[in-house]
């Protein structure tokens, strides 16, 4: 479920606990703000809205950042396509090495050896 249902939008929170800093930018806008974003998108086709608004709280700076957009029916289709050939036993995507670390699958996880190196590494 959206964290809130507007009358054209839906809305969806997230907080981190990096900065928006030149250093730690890239983290927001490469791994938090794609999944939110991604989120929104399905909800708001979900829901029947046309736009979505996204606010990511950071901790480390105490800012609220928010982003807006239109639904785009083509992400929609070709992220639920990829979690329907991931259920039918399809290749999935391996995630970023970090994110490995603190998953509490690890253990039985088929993708974590080809895990996709990031910045972090």
């Amino acid at each position: 479920m959206p964290d809130g249902i507007g009358e054209n939008f839906v809305y969806e929170f997230k907080s981190t606990v990096f900065s928006n800093s030149a250093k730690y930018k890239w983290r927001i806008d490469n791994s938090v703000l794609p999944v939110a974003r991604a989120q929104a998108n399905i909800y708001a086709w979900l829901f029947n809205k046309r736009r979505w608004v996204v606010e990511i709280f950071s901790c480390a700076d105490l800012r609220l950042y928010k982003w807006e957009g239109e639904v785009d029916y083509g992400d929609v289709e070709r992220t639920l396509k990829g979690f329907k050939a991931a259920e039918e036993g399809g290749e999935i995507l391996p995630p970023a090495c970090w994110k490995c670390e603190s998953c509490k699958y690890r253990d039985h996880c088929k993708v974590k050896d080809r895990c996709r190196l990031s910045r972090r590494q």
